[in-house]
């Protein structure tokens, strides 16, 4: 709810990276591989009661992985 984007250490949890998405993450989380390339994909922003945002905001974020 945050709108950071983590990547976690799998043994130990430990944050091993930190992005400002600028909304709550709202949806799924993907990760995939194009041009030779890991890249993850997140949905950033979502309209709902609990949390109202505007929808012009709702955004798909991608990074690329190193």
């Amino acid at each position: 709810m945050t709108g950071d984007a983590i990547a976690l250490d799998a043994k130990t949890g430990a944050v091993l990276w930190r992005q400002p998405t600028r909304n709550a993450i709202g949806g799924g989380v993907i990760t995939y591989r194009a041009g030779g390339k890991q890249l993850v994909a997140v949905a950033a922003g979502f309209k709902s009661r609990v949390c109202p945002v505007p929808a012009e905001s709702n955004r798909i974020v991608v990074f690329g992985l190193p």
